[in-house]
């Protein structure tokens, strides 16, 4: 295969986890224990990790649902409560350390999901919104 798929607990939270092994081509005789590294290494510190990317999606979404997604009937929210709005569905690991996080809005942006990736390289978070 060129992934493993499983289910895992992740603060009191049911989530898909895939490695995924030919991220950049072909996988070599050891990308699943890379992936799996590189999986581990979140785990381990899997309440910063979290900090970390619900921060990223706040810095780009967070503006963008006060001025243009904010149902006006709705009371404004802080960027403390939107970070605890958004729900982690599902986490890639790659081989080379890279990782992407798929968020639900929790009710933000009509159904539209988030996804934060992590670059090895530059040591830098990008989210987006999706959907």
């Amino acid at each position: 295969p060129q992934w493993f798929k499983q289910r895992r607990e992740w603060q009191g939270r049911d989530v898909s986890v895939t490695l995924m092994l030919d991220y950049a081509g072909p996988p070599g005789p050891d990308a699943p224990q890379q992936a799996l590294a590189t999986m581990r290494g979140v785990w381990d510190k899997r309440e910063e990790w979290d900090a970390r990317m619900r921060e990223a999606i706040a810095e780009d979404c967070y503006q963008i649902w006060l001025d243009n997604w904010r149902d006006e009937s709705e009371p404004v929210i802080d960027r403390e409560m939107f970070k605890a709005r958004v729900v982690l569905d599902d986490l890639s690991f790659a081989p080379d350390g890279s990782f992407s996080i798929i968020y639900g809005d929790g009710d933000l942006f009509w159904g539209h999901g988030m996804s934060v990736s992590y670059d090895p390289q530059s040591g830098a978070l990008h989210a987006e919104m999706f959907g």
